[in-house]
């Protein structure tokens, strides 16, 4: 592996580093675990597209209306754990979720969710569900959270090879959708969505790869003073 090098640090510093640990002076938390700032990303993208909203952190306080519930599917939870876990980081700075959303976890049984964080969705009064089917989970989701399953999560190759490829969302799968439900993605991507839904209403990754950038400036502009 590769030494990293890196310049003094000035006013500020973006890693994103593979190893968990190393004793770099950066201001962030393990990325393997947390990704806070995808995190501020992911919600701004529900909020704004869901509900044409542009602010994402200012939410009233208000017991939300059923039409404003959604369902969010979330594909390959072993790449969502980011999501879950920053939910601690919402509650320290007291940002609330963008939506009171029930998460459906959908994954094989050897890739499904940690009982960590389950127990952590339980004790705050998150609505859950786990699923292995795909079919069954679309028809009812308003957000389709996507990963890739990560091949390099896989110390034994033929483990990977059980799992890889066993998701699969095409024009097809989509026809059992809602018409106004949106697919996200962190990208890259392998296999998982077909590039046929790309031209698709549904798909909402590349847009939110374009936000992510703005969103990170305006946080590190925060962070850093120049705006309050």
């Amino acid at each position: 592996m590769k030494e990293l090098k890196v310049q003094p640090i000035k006013d500020g510093t973006v890693i994103d580093h593979i190893t968990a640990g190393n004793a770099l002076k950066v201001l962030n938390i393990l990325g393997i675990s947390k990704n806070p700032t995808a995190m501020v990303s992911i919600l701004m993208n529900v909020r704004s597209e869901k509900e044409r909203k542009k602010d994402i952190v200012k939410i009233e306080n208000r017991e939300l209306k059923p039409k404003e519930v959604d369902k969010v599917a979330l594909i390959a939870p072993d790449a969502t754990i980011n999501i879950i876990r920053n939910y601690n980081v919402e509650q320290k700075h007291k940002v609330s979720l963008p939506v009171n959303a029930t998460l459906t976890f959908v994954a094989p049984k050897t890739l499904q969710m940690p009982d960590e964080i389950l127990s952590h969705l339980k004790e705050n009064g998150i609505e859950f569900g786990q699923s292995d089917s795909l079919e069954n989970v679309i028809r009812d989701a308003d957000v389709l959270y996507v990963t890739r399953i990560q091949k390099e999560r896989f110390p034994d190759p033929e483990e990977y090879a059980k799992v890889a490829g066993i998701y699969r969302i095409d024009l097809e799968m989509l026809s059992n959708a809602k018409k106004d439900m949106i697919i996200m993605h962190p990208l890259p991507r392998v296999d998982e969505i077909a590039p046929e839904v790309d031209s698709t209403k549904h798909a909402l990754y590349f847009k939110q790869a374009f936000n992510g950038v703005p969103v990170r400036m305006a946080l590190l502009a925060l962070v850093l003073g120049a705006r309050k």
